[in-house]
């Protein structure tokens, strides 16, 4: 794809904010959850968005700020390519997928039996679906519980650009930070310590969805739509690590692999929770004891995981893969995702 073409599917939207004639703005923080239960063969992933309610101005300078810095850093590069997405590009190329407008009030499209349907187009219209049809809006910082990414929309003319970014949107500081206010070197200066949560957002779009094209920008993040040659790839990735990586008997892994190559369990890999995996690879006390007391999986006095059959096996990966679903430091209960019960 020329670089022009992708330029030229920005400035509009660049001139709206300059002239003030956008329509709306509007930033949401998300989070998406494993539906492997679903009869539909395209669907692993459902979303609940809530709208941040930032102001419209404010969403519209951040665009703007964001879209600069594509257009400086992505087209005006030489060395980053545009090219139809192929999980085996190489890093220096920006993905694009071509969009067909789905519409999901039909029945035979919602259920995923009508014919001639595309997996990845399906994946992001049916995103972009939730997004129009599954909104809440913030009525305080808990709602940001477990939030993952962010999404801003702009609209103007009847016409919609969208960026959304794999990073949690909330960071908590970790130690003392503080504002600086004045001027350091006349020694007129405040220093202001920062007490509450910040809202966090990268200075690029991880992902660029505009008229009928979505750019994946950045490595990875197909995990956000549950792309199925993705899925595929983490969890291939996953069995290769816990086998070099961990202490596991040869049952132990034959029985993972097992309930992983199984169906579409590689769907589950979607959710692959990286910071869960590397605890259990660090032996952390907590997390081996969470295992062993409550998901009831046998470990061993090295901190070793044993597992003896195929329930441990999936209860394993299903904990890996965030389907085991509660703030893990806060809460005594465990649900798996798709029975909706304690364990």
């Amino acid at each position: 794809m020329d670089k022009s073409d992708v330029q030229n599917l920005i400035t509009p939207f660049l001139n709206s904010i300059d002239t003030n004639t956008i329509d709306a703005a509007e930033m949401f923080a998300f989070k998406s959850k494993n539906i492997s239960d679903s009869s539909n063969q395209y669907l692993n992933l459902d979303y609940e968005f809530y709208n941040t309610n930032m102001s419209k101005d404010k969403v519209a300078n951040t665009l703007k700020a964001i879209f600069n810095i594509f257009i400086k850093n992505y087209i005006n590069n030489e060395s980053k390519v545009f090219q139809p997405y192929d999980i085996h590009n190489p890093k220096h190329i920006i993905d694009y997928i071509n969009l067909t407008s789905l519409d999901f009030t039909n029945s035979t499209i919602m259920s995923g039996n009508s014919p001639n349907l595309e997996s990845n187009n399906y994946k992001v219209q049916y995103l972009l679906h939730k997004l129009d049809n599954n909104q809440k809006s913030v009525q305080s910082k808990n709602d940001y519980k477990n939030f993952k990414h962010s999404l801003l929309k702009l609209t103007c003319n009847n016409k919609s650009i969208i960026v959304i970014n794999k990073v949690t949107p909330i960071y908590k500081p970790k130690g003392l930070m503080f504002l600086i206010d004045g001027e350091i070197s006349t020694g007129q200066v405040d220093y202001t310590l920062i007490e509450k949560n910040i809202f966090k957002l990268p200075l690029f779009p991880h992902i660029l969805i505009v008229e009928d094209k979505c750019f994946l920008i950045q490595p990875d993040v197909e995990s956000i739509f549950g792309f199925e040659k993705y899925n595929k790839k983490i969890r291939d990735n996953t069995l290769n690590k816990l086998k070099q990586e961990l202490t596991l008997t040869d049952t132990d892994y034959k029985l993972i692999s097992e309930f992983s190559l199984k169906g579409r369990n590689y769907d589950k890999f979607s959710t692959f929770n990286e910071n869960r995996y590397n605890k259990i690879k660090n032996k952390d006390t907590s997390t081996m004891t969470l295992l062993k007391e409550k998901l009831r999986i046998p470990v061993d006095d090295s901190n070793n995981v044993n597992i003896s059959n195929a329930e441990e096996a999936e209860k394993f990966v299903l904990f890996l893969c965030n389907c085991i679903l509660r703030d893990i430091e806060d809460e005594d209960i465990l649900y798996m995702s798709e029975k909706s019960k304690p364990l």
